[in-house]
């Protein structure tokens, strides 16, 4: 008798086009400049002579385990070998989210990976030269550990090895042990003949991995200083939400995203009554998405000063959403009727259709055109220049990195704003945080001089933002 084909989703390679496509465009969107906060961590690892000298730098953007790789790579690197750890931790990423995804259900590895390699959010950070990519890599490995048989030695080794390289990587994967802990603790008392057992079998695990990271904490957190634009909670929840999800992330439309975002997710959570998964990947996803934010965003004002909530903060918790999409979308795929089978292919659309816009404009504008500007302003000042902007830190330090790497912008000098009564610039940086920009007014007085707009550079929403440049008259 002649074997049944398997279904696609079942095949071992069904989900390695969207892994090579996922890479594919990971590598595209790291191509473009560095922005600030990529650049600042430059400046931390320039900084450290030896490699634990970057341990004591106390700053929330100083993620340890990207600023040793800055600090392997060396101060000129290009964008790709400066983001090389985030992409190969992105890519891997897309491999675990396969791996985890079959674990549950073998019919949610296409969706899991495919909402995974076309996430604006993921493949933001998954192409930049911060610690956002390597955590959310290790939380994945955390989990997938823990869904094997994680009381033998070499899953205990391995799981404490991770943990240890997540909290290195970025201090926000706190967060995703947070959720995984509860979710296992809850697996072992369901599974558990009694609560003592259920608490040992969690503590045997978590308890070696937790001493490295209580040491961090103390040693490192609790002493953290963090900076940035102050924006409302429900602003960031929404562009959380929206961003993760591909729906409207601006102000004006808090409301409807955070509407949207609301049914999305009691869809997903309903789709799952009736159906139980082994391992109870809807009380990962409740963990995640919801439990942990309630509980750690407390904590993290207390232990950090300055903290801020941004959409980039619980980036960790966003695979285990996907996850819980996936598994939703997974009994489409395994029906007999050809029309739920096209149900669920439409949603993955949907989806790639929600960050499409996005994801080529970080294709296309990267996190902005800084080196591009500057090579212009010089090209149009052959005997030289100075450079005057709203923000002397943000904009200086662009302006020195960049000028240190390229020859063709040593005629150039930036002026401070405090110097300007007796230099004033000849070109004047106006930056804008918001994505929208807006139109750019034809012509600005500055400290008694009068500049004309001269050009625009854009940049892509999360990371960066637009130069306008003006040229005096």
């Amino acid at each position: 008798m002649q074997a049944k084909s398997q279904p696609l989703y079942a095949r071992p390679l069904s989900t390695l086009p969207f892994i090579l496509l996922g890479a594919v465009l990971i590598v595209l969107c790291a191509r473009g400049d560095f922005w600030l906060d990529e650049i600042w961590s430059f400046e931390w690892a320039t900084q450290s002579v030896a490699w634990w000298e970057i341990l004591t730098i106390r700053h929330d953007n100083n993620h340890p385990l990207n600023t040793f790789w800055l600090w392997l790579t060396g101060p000129l690197a290009p964008p790709l070998a400066g983001r090389a750890l985030s992409m190969v931790c992105g890519i891997g990423s897309l491999v675990l989210m396969d791996r985890i995804a079959a674990r549950f259900d073998p019919a949610a590895r296409i969706p899991a990976v495919c909402l995974a390699a076309f996430s604006f959010p993921l493949v933001l950070y998954f192409s930049e030269a911060r610690g956002y990519g390597p955590a959310v890599f290790f939380s994945l490995a955390c989990a997938l550990i823990l869904l094997h048989a994680p009381t033998r030695p070499r899953f205990i080794i391995a799981f404490t090895a991770c943990s240890t390289l997540g909290i290195l990587a970025h201090a926000n994967f706190l967060f995703a042990f947070a959720g995984l802990g509860t979710w296992y603790l809850f697996n072992q008392i369901r599974t558990s003949p009694g609560l003592a057992l259920a608490v040992q079998r969690t503590a045997l695990l978590f308890v070696p991995a937790l001493i490295p990271l209580a040491a961090f904490y103390f040693l490192f957190l609790t002493r953290l200083v963090s900076y940035g634009p102050d924006y409302s909670i429900p602003f960031m929840v929404a562009q959380t939400l929206g961003f993760a999800l591909g729906l409207p992330a601006s102000e004006p439309l808090v409301p409807l995203t955070l509407f949207l975002s609301a049914l999305v997710l009691m869809a997903a959570f309903a789709a799952g009554f009736g159906a139980p998964v082994p391992g109870s990947p809807r009380v990962l996803a409740l963990a995640m998405i919801v439990v942990v934010p309630l509980l750690t965003y407390p904590v993290a004002l207390r232990s950090v000063s300055g903290f801020r909530f941004y959409p980039r903060s619980y980036l960790v918790c966003v695979p285990f959403l996907y996850l819980l999409l996936a598994l939703a979308i997974a009994p489409l795929f395994r029906s007999p009727k050809p029309a739920l089978r096209a149900l669920a292919v439409f949603l993955l659309c949907l989806s790639v259709a929600g960050h499409a816009r996005r994801l080529a404009s970080l294709v296309t504008h990267g996190r902005g055109g800084y080196s591009q500007a500057l090579a212009s302003i010089a090209a149009a000042s052959p005997n030289g220049a100075a450079i005057g902007s709203d923000h002397d830190f943000r904009n200086r330090m662009l302006f020195n990195f960049f000028q240190h790497r390229d020859p063709r912008l040593a005629r150039l000098r930036y002026v401070a704003n405090q110097d300007w009564p007796l230099d004033s610039p000849d070109w004047f940086i106006l930056h804008v945080l918001t994505p929208e920009g807006g139109r750019p007014n034809p012509r600005i007085g500055v400290d008694g001089q009068v500049y004309e707009y001269w050009a625009h550079y854009t940049f892509t929403a999360l990371s960066g933002w637009h130069w306008f440049i003006y040229r005096r008259r």
